[in-house]
């Protein structure tokens, strides 16, 4: 069991159990849709993260015929699921 130092919005440090966190339905979730509208990138992170911090947790979709729904697969920024990226720079990152 992996243990998490999260900051939340009224200021707060709390420990939590990191699959807590990775199965909380209250994330804040962000996606970038390409030009057919379906989704590219997903992040999500604790409400208030802003999207310049180290708080997010970003995975690309993986489709394949180009754009065409339903996505066959996911891969996730720097190989992990873990809550230490900037949503801002998700294009910046290797998926794996």
């Amino acid at each position: 069991m992996t243990r998490e130092s999260v900051l939340r919005t009224d200021g707060k440090t709390v420990d939590v159990v990191k699959t807590e966190a990775e199965n909380n339905p209250l994330l804040t979730r962000k996606m970038e849709n390409n030009s057919s509208g379906q989704p590219v990138y997903i992040g999500e992170a604790w409400p208030g993260t802003a999207t310049s911090a180290i708080g997010w947790r970003i995975k690309k979709m993986e489709y394949d015929n180009g754009d065409s729904m339903p996505p066959t697969g996911e891969v996730w920024a720097s190989g992990t699921p873990d809550f230490d990226k900037e949503w801002d720079e998700r294009d910046s990152y290797l998926y794996s």
